[in-house]
């Protein structure tokens, strides 16, 4: 049996099957790669993280003005208190989820001033700011129950990558690292 610790879209079926695996289980929010395409026997099994959603609408109740358009998941609640609620969606994920390789580009017409991510964690979050720099971030941890305002230095890794692509310019040896070809969405 296997157990990979990869984001909802890596499935290393392929290393499982070589390593001997008579089944691998797969816990994720999603179900990106089907069953019927993997290389061994997939269970999946799904997470379910639960929300305090009072909690949260009272948090942005606070927090932010009625009228104000968020991107986010937990829409009729947030439009009963007066909100105006844009639920994005990039194909195949399911409507205001976002994953670090595919994360919805909001555009100009949807008029959203801000996002809100309902995570603990800040990998899909980064995605989704690194895809629509000029929005405003907040993050809303429904264990810690704690609403943060979220930056993302896009400066910075341009610059690594630049300079480290001048390094690689110079280099007299170069070499190639190859990982397991899991499926990915």
């Amino acid at each position: 049996m296997s157990h990979v610790t990869y984001g909802a879209c890596c499935v290393d079926d392929h290393t499982a099957r070589a390593l001997g695996c008579d089944l691998l289980v797969r816990y994720a929010h999603s179900c990106l790669i089907p069953v019927s395409i993997t290389s061994i026997k997939t269970l999946y099994v799904f997470v379910d993280i639960q929300i305090d959603a009072e909690h949260l609408v009272a948090t942005l109740a606070r927090d932010f003005e009625p009228g104000r358009t968020i991107a986010m998941k937990i829409a009729p609640r947030l439009r009963a208190a007066g909100y105006n609620v844009v639920v994005p969606q990039k194909a195949p994920l399911s409507k205001g989820e976002i994953i670090g390789c595919t994360s919805p580009r909001l555009s100009k017409d949807q008029q959203v001033g801000c996002t809100l991510y309902l995570r603990g964690d800040h990998f899909q979050l980064e995605s989704a700011m690194i895809h629509n720099p000029t929005m405003l971030a907040y993050r809303y941890d429904p264990y810690s129950r704690r609403l943060t305002h979220e930056v993302y230095e896009h400066i910075t890794p341009m610059n690594d990558r630049g300079d480290a692509m001048r390094k690689a310019a110079s280099a007299w040896k170069w070499g190639l690292i190859w990982g397991s070809p899991e499926h990915q969405s």
